[in-house]
């Protein structure tokens, strides 16, 4: 069975600390942001939305913000993937 690849789905398995990783909390923020999930209501999500307007002036700028922050999740994670395949190919 042929499975399409999957960036989040690497990124989770092999990058070092995922679940307390603050990029991969960055790059939620800017995700929600951009599909317009946030409650402009809620002081919790206003906090995340003034936190990126602080560094993205436009939307155009959170989604550059946002695919530089994946692509150096992405390539962390692979860094971890090489370095295990290095270790099983040392035995």
């Amino acid at each position: 069975m042929n499975k399409d690849f999957n960036r989040w789905e690497f990124i989770e398995k092999w990058l070092p600390n995922y679940s307390s990783d603050q990029d991969v909390a960055w790059s939620n923020d800017l995700s929600k942001y951009l599909a317009g999930e946030y409650d402009y209501q809620d002081p919790y999500d206003r906090g995340r939305i003034n936190a990126i307007a602080e560094v993205c002036a436009t939307a155009e700028d959170a989604q550059i913000e946002l695919e530089r922050v994946d692509c150096g999740l992405f390539l962390e994670a692979l860094e971890a993937y090489q370095r295990q395949k290095e270790k099983i190919n040392e035995c």
